[in-house]
């Protein structure tokens, strides 16, 4: 058989259309890539804008520019194993010359085409760094606990959470939700944040982390276009008691250990066993916080039970060993409920 284009004799299995190998590459376009890529990047997180949509950048501005001009290589529908290997040529901070070299297999026949570009950047600003740069926000989420005011250490884990929670949501997908600004306020904290969505999100997730309740409400700010802004408060009451406090219930104390959106989990301080506790019940219940705690010199370690020096009336007293607390230091923290001698399990 012969090429029909070259005239050459080839083998019937290496004609395509009746065209040989060489003569296919010739005729057929199989990558290319237009002259100029433009790009438009934010100048605050270098993300990057495709058609209407944000996506994040990769830090330096060379890998912005090679995922823009990969996805701007155009390939053949009947081309197999397509890939770009790209290299970038600075000219200036916003423009690049682009060498791709592209190969892949068409109809059998693979192929390496040299192609060549230039990547112009322009600088622009996102969605979520304008309206972070704005000050904008779509909810408060208000933590309160009650009966008193939330702790240094606490108040440092509600503010870690919230990070946490923010890059999650952000990696998944949701980049315009942010927090926009933390505020301790008198017994509590507030987290402004970008979207009602990501508000009422970590508002459960502290609800579920920290034991408490939520409710919201929405208030009307003004208007755009005709339309009522909403912006939504999600109000997390975390309970009066918390993980470290003695709870008295049926005039048994336990120390929490953890606080679950529908029992609480204590350690028996008379018997040393771990029990779970119907919330309703704790929440009527005698609350001792651990904050309240007094040093209290041990006399001595018998084992099961340690010997004590009452911090308050001075005299020794046995008092049972609480679990998890393999080894004492000179002294252990108590509390005093009744005339009785309460030992905390140390916290982690």
């Amino acid at each position: 058989m012969f090429c029909v284009v070259c005239g050459k004799e080839k083998p019937m299995e290496e004609l395509r259309g009746g065209v040989c190998a060489a003569c296919y590459l010739e005729k057929n376009v199989l990558a290319s890539v237009r002259e100029n890529v433009d790009l438009e990047v934010c100048v605050h997180c270098h993300a990057r804008k495709r058609g209407e949509v944000w996506v994040e950048g990769h830090g330096g501005m060379e890998p912005i520019v090679e995922d823009a001009v990969r996805e701007a290589v155009q390939w053949a529908k009947v081309v197999e194993r397509p890939r770009a290997q790209i290299e970038i040529v600075p000219e200036d901070e916003r423009n690049f010359t682009v060498h791709v070299r592209a190969t892949g297999v068409a109809e059998g026949v693979p192929f390496d085409s040299a192609l060549r570009t230039r990547a112009r950047v322009k600088n622009g600003t996102c969605l979520r760094c304008s309206r972070v740069q704005g000050g904008y926000y779509e909810a408060i989420v208000q933590i309160r606990r009650t009966k008193r005011a939330i702790g240094k250490e606490e108040m440092r884990a509600l503010k870690s959470l919230a990070s946490r929670f923010i890059e999650r949501v952000v990696s998944e997908g949701d980049r315009n939700a942010f927090v926009l600004r933390d505020e301790e306020v008198d017994r509590g904290l507030d987290v402004y944040m970008g979207t009602t969505n990501s508000g009422r999100m970590l508002a459960k997730q502290i609800a579920q982390e920290f034991g408490g309740k939520t409710t919201e409400h929405a208030k009307t700010v003004g208007q755009k276009d005709g339309l009522d802004l909403v912006r939504m408060t999600f109000a997390v009451r975390l309970p009066e008691y918390q993980a470290g406090d003695v709870v008295v219930v049926k005039e048994e104390p336990a120390q929490i250990t953890s606080v679950g959106a529908k029992t609480v989990q204590a350690l028996d301080l008379r018997t040393g066993r771990l029990k779970h506790i119907d919330r309703d019940a704790v929440d009527k219940a005698l609350v001792l916080r651990r904050e309240d705690a007094l040093d209290a010199v041990v006399v001595a370690d018998l084992g099961a039970e340690l010997q004590l020096l009452d911090p308050v009336t001075y005299a020794t007293v046995n008092v049972i060993r609480p679990e998890g607390t393999d080894s004492v230091g000179e002294t252990v923290k108590v509390l005093r409920h009744e005339g009785e001698l309460l030992v905390l399990r140390p916290t982690r």
